[in-house]
This record gives C-alpha cells, structure tokens and sequence, in this order.
C-alpha cells in the first residue's frame, strides 16, 4: 500500500511535538507492514529548513549542524520516496476550489501522482473537500486504529 506522508507528520515528529509518540507509531506500522511511504519534495525542503532551525537553536553549529542535518534527512529518506508534482498537477493544485490552504492543495496532487491510497495529516480540515474517491484522508489516529 501506497501512504502519503503530510509535512506536518515529520515535523511533529522530528521536533517532538506533543502527538510525536503517536506518529512514531505510525511509522513503526509502516516499516512493519512493508508500505511505502511518500512524502513531497516541498515537504522534504520544509523540513530540512527545520531540521536546521532546530539544531541551531540548540546552540549545535556548523560543520557538526551539517552533519547531524545530513544523518536526520537521509534516515527521513530511509523511511519515505520522494514523490513530485509536475506543472500540471500544479495548475491543478493551485485552482482546485475545494482546497482553501495551497500547500494542502499541492500535497494532495502529489500524493495523487503518487498514486497513494492514504493520506496521513495533522490537518484533516484542509483536506476535508478534497475528492477522496481514490485517497483516503486519516489522522495518525485513524490510521493506527485501521493498521496496527
């Protein structure tokens, strides 16, 4: 099965958040139950951006920042392929009328090129006119309850 993973599951795990158990557990089922999971490249570049952050402002500097950065992304690489939109997935992204929030949008096309059957989000709501005919929208959550 095909899982497309929101922005906002890595970031909540990667800077410990308070649902980062949660998702933890959703990456633990994946690996488990052999998925592939995906996440976009606009993701991927989000979170390197707080990957960074994160490590700059626990006083960590360079070159060891680059280094624990690097070791962070490739074991994000290890867990999820890289999925991308192209120009038409993003006309169609930036017009879609049933998405209020673009980058949600965006992410929904490419998990669509994807062709992901699931899309696990923090943020449900942006998603919630979104055409789910072929792409189930679940919480960490749900997914745990429907997979573990």
């Amino acid at each position: 099965m095909r899982i497309f993973l929101d922005t906002n599951i890595f970031l909540e795990y990667l800077c410990g958040r308070s649902k980062a158990r949660v998702v933890r557990g959703v990456l633990d089922v994946i690996e488990d139950k052999s998925f592939q999971a995906f996440l976009s490249s606009s993701s991927f570049c989000t979170i390197s951006y707080y990957v960074e952050l994160t490590l700059k402002e626990a006083g960590i500097k360079r070159p060891e920042k680059t280094i624990r950065t690097r070791e962070i992304l490739n074991s994000l690489l290890d867990i999820a392929t890289i999925a991308d939109t192209d120009h038409s997935r993003t006309v169609l992204a930036t017009n879609d009328e049933s998405f209020n929030d673009l980058e949600d949008s965006m992410q929904y096309q490419c998990a669509r090129k994807a062709k992901c059957s699931i899309i696990v989000t923090l943020n449900i709501k942006g998603f919630k006119k979104s055409d789910q005919t072929d792409i189930t929208i679940m919480t960490p959550e749900q997914f745990l309850q429907t997979y573990k």
